[in-house]
């Protein structure tokens, strides 16, 4: 797991990380103190939920199981934004 990468990625968003959560040998679940949630896939966000609830996920295409895994974590939501990378990353901006 590389978790200097993700804390590179929130130094680069400006946002602080309030908790780090191993889910398994490829997968962290990062807390801001803002209220967002990231699920990382090694070093890349793939899928999230906003403050304010909304979830979303990037629209890149991935392994099956890092795919399965995204779609755990949204668990069945239906209203769920596809973002590229960037527009992520301009979510924190």
């Amino acid at each position: 797991m590389a978790i200097h990468n993700h804390y590179i990625w929130y130094l680069f968003w400006g946002a602080t990380i309030m908790n780090i959560k191993p889910i398994g040998s490829t997968l962290t679940l990062l807390t801001t103190n803002h209220g967002h949630e990231i699920l990382f896939s090694y070093d890349t966000p793939v899928a999230g939920k906003l403050p304010t609830g909304q979830l979303f996920r990037n629209s890149a295409q991935y392994s099956q199981t890092t795919t399965r895994h995204i779609n755990k974590y949204l668990d069945g939501a239906t209203n769920v934004l596809e973002m590229t990378l960037d527009e992520i990353s301009n979510l924190f901006k």
